[in-house]
């Protein structure tokens, strides 16, 4: 049986009031699920540290268009025309 935790941050002792929703109790150190930051709402998937207001450790899948104003990436961007 899963079971899902969601709440204020559990495991830290600073009273940082950090938000997540994890898989058990086991994970509480484990940031495979969504975290949001308490001092600047920086939203993490797979990640407990966001540096930006969305930071997601892993792939990402759209199945609609992506819209930006602006487009960078640390390696090479692949342009199917």
């Amino acid at each position: 049986t899963t079971q899902w935790i969601v709440g204020s941050d559990a495991i830290s002792t600073a009273g940082s009031n950090d938000f997540r929703i994890i898989k058990s109790s086991a994970a509480l150190n484990n940031y495979n699920g969504l975290f949001i930051t308490a001092s600047n709402y920086n939203v993490g998937v797979g990640t407990g540290t966001p540096d930006e207001k969305l930071t997601v450790e892993g792939a990402i899948s759209a199945s609609g268009k992506v819209i930006t104003s602006e487009l960078e990436d640390s390696n090479e961007i692949l342009l199917i025309l």
